[in-house]
């Protein structure tokens, strides 16, 4: 069950009742400055990710759908702390990881992973299967199969 959260658009997974989160993200915000000039002052701050806030409980999986340059990967980044967050907190089995060092945030990474998934090849997953399907027809018939067999078979 999702439930809106706060700050762009984002949804939030709510958990079953009594059971904490896997994953808890609050407030998460990652701002990155604008500087200008020969002295390199902050000018201006870009929002990329601003006020984000979701759950994750076992079992469950979030996907971050949205335009390009919208911050999803800057999201996944922060989580993993491989960019530090601006402000938020990010709680991995309870535990406050938000501001843990290098050595101390190792373990928990160990049970981390960001999947990025190719936008052509999720478009699309009939295309996909029948490609998979044509590439296994052409290992089992003695008959070559050509590109206009593929797209007539579809």
């Amino acid at each position: 069950m999702a439930s809106p959260a706060i700050g762009n658009g984002a949804m939030a997974a709510s958990v079953g009742h009594n059971r904490a989160p896997v994953l808890d993200v609050v407030n998460l915000k990652r701002h990155f400055p604008v500087k200008k000039g020969v002295l390199r002052r902050t000018v201006g701050q870009v929002y990329a990710v601003d006020d984000v806030t979701f759950r994750i409980g076992e079992g469950e999986t979030l996907g971050l759908v949205g335009e390009s340059g919208c911050g999803k990967s800057t999201v996944a980044r922060t989580v993993l702390r491989l960019i530090e967050p601006t402000a938020g907190s990010i709680k991995l089995d309870g535990n406050d990881v938000t501001r843990l060092g290098k050595t101390e945030l190792r373990p928990y990474r160990r049970q981390m992973q960001i999947i990025f998934q190719e936008a052509t090849s999720s478009a699309s997953r009939c295309r996909c299967m029948t490609s998979r399907t044509a590439r296994r027809s052409r290992s089992w018939s003695a008959k070559s199969s050509t590109r206009s067999d593929c797209v007539a078979a579809r």
